[in-house]
């Protein structure tokens, strides 16, 4: 709703705005109903609800104007086609009963020629044969000077027939000079059907009334034009004679027919009397009125046949014209009620808005004054807590500086734990060669025991070293293409006295028709040799060690080798094999069994990260755990250059 405030009434919102200066007002400020902001406000809101009402009023009122309008237009339009439609209609109606009339008049003055040469049955007989397809509904009939009929194309055995009585018969034998006469219609006696009679005058070679020659013709045929058209339920078409005699008529509306008809008398509706009147001084016109037969309104528009004393009438019926503009009234009418009640409802709910919104606005300037005071004391909290981050960058960098302390710390002592140390070993290799006593067994125990101290010690410092190293980031692989098989057996062999102490056998499996790869020969051993003494230390005496090697694959695809070392002993504890890998880490069963740094582990991990590998553990269904490690066949396309991911050092 408040996108529409805004997009209707871009400044009627404005007490939002100035309701929105007084934040910075006390709170009983905002809450007093006096309070300047609160008079503001209620303004504001009133001034709004104004201009929703006069907007309303100024769309009903044009929505009323551009309905009418549209209606006006519509019904226009509507009566100019009918118009337009009614004179081409006319147009073509007059066309096509002069062009028949023409041909009719064009034939009979043929016959009349070979009338006067072959005689009247045999220039009939020959018309028969020889008439154009217009005329197949034309029929001649030949009179003699007393009326009586000579021969026909009707019926062939009407000779003799009197027809004397006839207007076209008459009118020829008092008037040499009547020319070509169309009569009214008459009910023919052969056919007992409506005709219309067209004659002319036969004369003797002296000029004397040698008789008549007459065609009759069924009012239908002079509106063939009017099956290829549409006239709608109510049109009409009409001939008519200047003298006032109704030739053809047609109306489906009255009689229900399709097919033009006429009064014997020539009467007709009533509606072609304004066209009559009108024909004694234009030539066509256009007029709308009311056929006295049916009632109905309809736009004529009339036509005199060129050369004829006849005149075409078309009617369209106006309520039929306007069928398709009252839908479309019907439809702006119903749309412009829907639109006059939305016009009124939508001010009324608008209002409603508005009064909600107000009181919302008054709460809300209450609310921002306790905001203010609320934010203040954030800004205070805020400043506390960026003194408080502060010291905590403090303590994190003086930590890392402490850590840095510590590895240059243990990588010098260990330098220097390593030199006096093989001295040690040294000189105890020495005694155990030359000194000789009285218990020489006694004393060689002593020494034994000093260098295998001393070795262990030499161990631990080598692992210490080692961990510093790569915590600094400062070693280096020296890759090439060696066969792990080959670093398994040479591991097991530095390894053969503690083996053969605890009576331990190891199986190697090789499922992979190719064991090399590419990996530092020292370091992989280093990693093989930590494992093999783990396994060593938690086998139990007699057992066995079991080493797989197997092809592996990398997720990018990149093929590798995958070697396993499992052993019979306790197994690792479930919650211990997150962490086991950790630094300075020694599993429960470690702790129990012997004591170290808990760097072997690590080191190992960090040696096969920066191959490019991985390694993990787990427990076997059976019994003992199970270390897993992967190297590339290949060099890797990216080596971690230190501990725990590329070129980031460890922290105690």
């Amino acid at each position: 709703m408040t996108g529409l405030f805004t997009s209707i009434f871009p400044h009627g919102t404005g007490f939002l705005h100035r309701g929105s200066r007084t934040a910075l007002a006390p709170p009983e400020a905002a809450l007093h109903p006096g309070s300047a902001a609160t008079k503001a406000i209620l303004h504001s809101g009133q001034v709004l609800k104004r201009r929703v009402w006069a907007y309303s009023v100024t769309f009903t009122l044009t929505i009323f104007i551009l309905a009418a309008t549209l209606i006006f237009e519509q019904r226009r339009l509507a009566l100019e086609e009918a118009q337009f439609n009614a004179a081409n209609l006319s147009a073509a109606f007059e066309l096509e009963v002069r062009d028949y009339i023409d041909n009719t008049w064009a034939a009979m003055k043929r016959l009349e020629a070979r009338i006067a040469a072959e005689g009247p049955k045999p220039a009939l007989a020959d018309w028969l044969k020889q008439r154009a397809p217009d005329a197949r509904h034309t029929h001649m009939t030949i009179l003699d000077a007393k009326g009586k009929v000579v021969s026909s194309t009707v019926d062939p055995n009407w000779v003799g027939a009197d027809l004397s009585d006839r207007e076209h018969f008459k009118i020829h034998a008092a008037n040499p000079d009547a020319g070509f006469f169309i009569g009214a219609p008459v009910m023919a006696r052969g056919s007992h059907r409506i005709k219309i009679p067209m004659s002319i005058r036969l004369n003797q070679p002296d000029g004397t009334l040698a008789g008549t020659l007459f065609a009759t013709i069924e009012p239908e045929f002079l509106t063939i034009l009017y099956h290829s058209v549409n006239l709608g339920q109510t049109g009409t078409l009409m001939l008519v004679g200047t003298d006032g005699a109704v030739r053809a008529y047609l109306s489906r509306s009255y009689g229900g027919g399709s097919l033009a008809t006429a009064h014997e008398d020539g009467s007709g509706d009533g509606s072609e009397l304004p066209a009559l009147r009108a024909a004694a001084f234009e030539s066509r016109g256009a007029y709308e009125g009311h056929a006295a037969a049916d009632g109905l309104h309809r736009l004529y528009n009339w036509r005199k046949i060129e050369g004829f004393p006849l005149l075409v009438i078309v009617g369209l019926g106006k309520d039929e014209a306007f069928s398709a503009s009252t839908w479309q009234k019907s439809v702006a009418v119903a749309a412009c009620i829907l639109a006059v009640l939305f016009s009124l409802v939508m001010p009324f709910l608008l209002s409603r808005e508005i009064s909600k919104r107000i009181s919302h606005e008054i709460e809300l300037n209450s609310e921002k004054a306790n905001l203010i005071l609320a934010n203040s004391a954030l800004e205070e909290e805020r400043k506390a807590l960026h003194a408080l981050n502060t010291q905590f960058r403090q303590a994190v960098q003086r930590a890392e500086e402490a850590n840095r302390a510590k590895s240059g710390f243990l990588a010098y002592m260990s330098h220097e734990f390593r030199t006096p140390m093989h001295a040690i070993l040294a000189y105890t290799k020495m005694a155990q060669e030359d000194v000789r006593s009285e218990d020489p067994a006694k004393i060689e125990k002593y020494i034994g025991n000093a260098r295998t101290a001393g070795l262990r010690l030499l161990d631990l410092l080598n692992n210490m070293l080692d961990f510093a190293k790569l915590e600094a980031g400062k070693i280096e692989l020296q890759t090439g293409k060696a066969n792990l098989l080959d670093i398994i057996e040479g591991s097991q062999r530095e390894l053969s006295s503690l083996l053969e102490e605890k009576r331990l056998r190891v199986s190697i499996a090789t499922k992979s028709n190719d064991t090399g790869a590419v990996v530092d020969y020292a370091r992989i051993t280093q990693v093989l040799v930590n494992l093999f003494s783990n396994a060593i230390k938690f086998s139990p005496v007699g057992g066995r060690i079991l080493l797989e090697i197997s092809d592996a694959e990398f997720p990018d695809g990149s093929p590798a080798l995958q070697c396993s070392m499992s052993d019979q002993g306790m197994g690792i504890p479930e919650q211990e094999l997150g962490t086991i890998f950790d630094r300075f880490s020694q599993g429960s069963s470690s702790k129990k069994s012997s004591s170290g740094t808990g760097l072997g582990l690590t080191i190992c991990r960090e040696l096969i990260n920066l191959h490019g590998g991985k390694i993990w553990a787990a427990n076997r269904p059976e019994g003992g755990g199970v270390f897993t490690f992967t190297v590339p066949r290949g060099v890797p396309e990216k080596v971690p250059a230190s501990l725990n991911g590329a070129a980031q050092k460890l922290s105690v």
